[in-house]
């Protein structure tokens, strides 16, 4: 097991210019119906919007989910689930930021096992593998593209909790492909720089080293030093 939970990323990271092309690819081996989780912006937008025609045009079934709230309140996790439950996916499909991304991770996990989301809040929760899920960041800064965790906010506790497995497809991204934009990586990168640069403390320094070392190896490109 990785001793670094930072470094915990998923089985495979895409990065570079153009990678949401990959999308239709990465998912075929997965199966032929993909479920997204995203937000309102994707159907607005011709490039987001392109990824659902581009894995149509591959015969992929692709139901969307674009109501994804910030911060992501429970009742928003249930509907996006409800909504996946009636589609069947094989593959969850997170584009967006960090709470898409999440809510990607949520749903892939409620419906492989039953029970209060309540039940899998903390570190090692989810007892087996859940649905595969690919995380597309549009934004830079949560990392949520590459690390095993999601976070939602919980009314009844009035508080932001968090849910985090370890293990392989245990809540946590199959793949990360890039944005949009070609930005991906850069989330997990900026908390890095941020560790290693603005903070002169040994310990924040090291498992920044370990997360520019996880991200060089788990990259489809080089990464500079």
């Amino acid at each position: 097991m990785n001793n670094f939970g930072i470094a915990r990323t998923g089985q495979t990271v895409l990065f570079g210019w153009g990678q949401r092309h990959a999308l239709p690819r990465l998912v075929k081996p997965l199966g032929n119906r993909a479920f997204i989780c995203t937000d309102d912006r994707f159907p607005q937008d011709p490039l987001l919007s392109a990824l659902a025609t581009d894995m149509r045009s591959e015969g992929i079934a692709v139901e969307v989910y674009d109501a994804t709230v910030a911060e992501l309140p429970l009742d928003c996790i249930l509907d996006a689930t409800s909504q996946a439950r009636a589609f069947g996916p094989a593959v969850v499909v997170g584009i967006g930021g960090g709470s898409c991304m999440d809510l990607a991770k949520l749903v892939a996990l409620a419906l492989s096992h039953s029970g209060e989301m309540s039940a899998f809040y903390g570190e090692f929760k989810v007892p087996a593998p859940v649905l595969p899920v690919i995380a597309i960041p549009t934004t830079a800064g949560t990392g949520s593209e590459v690390t095993p965790v999601a976070v939602l906010a919980d009314p009844a506790r009035d508080m932001k909790v968090g849910i985090s497995s370890p293990y392989p497809r245990h809540a946590r991204s199959h793949c990360a492909a890039g944005s949009p934009s070609g930005t991906l990586i850069f989330g997990v990168l900026s908390f890095a720089i941020d560790v290693s640069w603005g903070r002169r403390i040994a310990r924040c320094r090291m498992f920044a080293r370990a997360n520019f070392d996880c991200v060089k190896r788990r990259c489809a490109c080089p990464v500079a030093q």
